[in-house]
């Protein structure tokens, strides 16, 4: 049964060319007491959330786009046709009211993460040409704001302050033709590989959500947003609004796009015991995850139980181990598997009605210009998905194009193996950059042994590393951080490590004395996503691992 509100005729004749601040003044001014987000009364779940309208965050966008004309705007350079505003906060609405007055004042929002090194901060900065910050904890910028000359740094209100505000209208007047390649916002790459790097992702990229909602079924399945629209009304997002998961499946595509609302989680780092508690009190009908507390609940029956009231549970951002999958299916939770990245969103990608298949995305290669690369290693049969262009002069249907209007293809950089005999089916195998090349010249994708190995209930993350060695090792962190006796882990843990040797590679089976746990004090470094950032930790533990016998 479809539980959020349909569009009207007139939106439904614009689908596909709507920008995202002239919806949010049209919902204010037709249906002004509208949820945007929930936000949370207090740090206790049991407290309760409550709304804030599309009034509210329409006269706060307007308050905040005076100020972001006369501070930012009016002192750009010539040469600068959309200068750069930095925020830092905690996840609440005010990152969607700063986009949102940037994209009305005709600049951009940069939205950094407060995990990048004081490096990687400053090299956004420059390469952004970022001039004003603006921040709601000085704690967070504090280490390197002041590196930077001539850097204007502006603590921010209360988002009560500005939701409180009546400002004078602050009209825009971008048509889509124009906006559309305008920079809705600026995040960055993760930084697992070095520096992070600025991604300007245009409005036209996520106006092709409306479009792709008329798509027609393929390979017997919906568009994945169309089932995500008639399925959920109320999403539960702890996920960070700086990260594109966060800010693009939350507040863009399901808030403003689906016509939903997001339920924002407090200030507290996000543990499975407290994403029951949300569930328990928000009202929340779905949620969307990150994979590592997906698993985590899979493994109490507390947690089961949470997620099975769910219409679904979405999870993107990295692989979900198969046995955590397997058994919420088998507990009659419905899994809701995203693929997506910062530079290209939305995939045309299909709802997997078979809960069974639920690792399979389905994706209409002819629709996307998917391109499926054979990528020579260890194994048959796994593809790297390019995306070559279809249209030379304009993006059409393929969002990265926006992203990289230079380009002619784009290589995202992710393997995939197809259904033995599923036509258009593909389950997510892992990151080319991943593949570790031995010193022997022989390769590794360390996938699967990770996802068999970080399904044992004691292990929080498992990372197989060896590059330019002769033979892999394995880096376990158990779940308390910490375990009393070494080898008596390493033991229990052994048997699932044996048995996904048998299932690998004879280069790629890994020694009984190469394997060693993580240090208490020194977890594995994880992503917002809570995907292991590889390099980082293997940079971290290199000399740990050249003292393995």
């Amino acid at each position: 049964m479809a539980v959020a509100g349909k569009q009207s005729s007139a939106a439904a004749s614009d689908s596909g060319r709507r920008l995202v601040a002239h919806i949010v003044d049209q919902v204010a001014a037709t249906d002004p007491s509208r949820p945007f987000v929930y936000a949370p009364r207090s740090s206790r779940p049991a407290d309760g959330w409550e709304a804030v309208t599309y009034g509210q965050v329409a006269r706060a966008v307007d308050h905040v786009a005076h100020a972001v004309a006369a501070e930012v705007k009016a002192g750009a350079a010539a040469d600068e046709p959309f200068p750069t505003l930095a925020y830092i906060g905690p996840s609440d609405v005010r990152y969607g009211v700063v986009m949102l007055a940037c994209i009305k004042a005709g600049c951009q929002a940069l939205f950094v993460s407060p995990r990048n090194s004081a490096d990687g901060q400053l090299s956004l900065l420059e390469r952004t040409r970022c001039r004003h910050l603006w921040y709601a904890d000085e704690g967070a910028v504090r280490p390197w704001a002041g590196r930077r000359p001539g850097m204007r740094c502006t603590a921010v209100p209360p988002a009560e302050e500005w939701l409180a505000a009546a400002p004078e209208p602050f009209p825009y007047g971008r048509c889509f033709d124009a906006g559309r390649w305008d920079p809705l916002v600026v995040l960055h790459t993760s930084g697992s590989t070095g520096i992070p790097k600025p991604v300007v992702v245009r409005q036209g990229s996520l106006a092709l959500v409306e479009a792709f909602l008329a798509l027609p079924p393929h390979q017997g399945a919906e568009f994945h947003l169309a089932y995500w629209r008639d399925h959920a009304r109320r999403l539960l997002m702890p996920m960070p609004l700086f990260h594109a998961a966060g800010l693009f499946a939350g507040l863009v595509v399901h808030t403003i796009y689906l016509g939903g609302s997001i339920v924002l989680g407090n200030d507290q780092p996000l543990t499975p015991e407290l994403v029951v508690d949300y569930l328990a009190h928000s009202g929340a009908d779905t949620a969307m995850l990150p994979p590592s507390i997906v698993e985590e609940l899979s493994r109490s029956e507390q947690g089961i139980k949470a997620l099975r009231k769910l219409n679904f549970v979405a999870f993107g951002g990295g692989n979900l181990n198969h046995a955590a999958g397997n058994t919420l299916v088998k507990r009659g939770v419905t899994p809701f598997n995203i693929m997506g990245s910062t530079e290209y969103i939305p995939y045309a990608s299909y709802f997997q009605k078979n809960a069974e298949l639920w690792p399979y995305f389905i994706f209409n290669s002819e629709l996307m210009g998917a391109d499926w690369r054979p990528v020579a290693g260890d194994e048959d049969d796994v593809y790297e998905l390019v995306i070559r262009r279809k249209d030379a002069h304009d993006p059409a249907d393929q969002p990265v194009f926006y992203t990289f209007p230079e380009l002619k293809e784009w290589s995202t950089g992710d393997l995939f193996k197809p259904h033995p005999s599923l036509p258009d089916h593909w389950t997510y195998h892992g990151r080319s950059d991943n593949v570790i090349v031995f010193s022997s010249g022989e390769k590794l994708n360390p996938v699967t042994i990770e996802d068999m190995v970080a399904s044992h209930p004691a292990v929080k993350g498992a990372l197989v590393v060896g590059r330019d060695r002769f033979q892999p090792a394995l880096l376990l962190e158990p779940h308390d951080g910490a375990a009393a006796d070494a080898e008596a882990f390493i033991d229990a843990v052994w048997p699932t490590v044996d048995e996904a040797n048998r299932q690998t590679v004879a280069h790629g089976r890994i020694g009984r004395r190469f394997v060693a746990l993580t240090e208490p004090d020194l977890p594995l470094p994880r992503a917002a996503k809570g995907t292991i950032l590889r390099a980082l930790a293997t940079q971290m533990y290199d000399g740990f691992i050249d003292r393995l016998p």
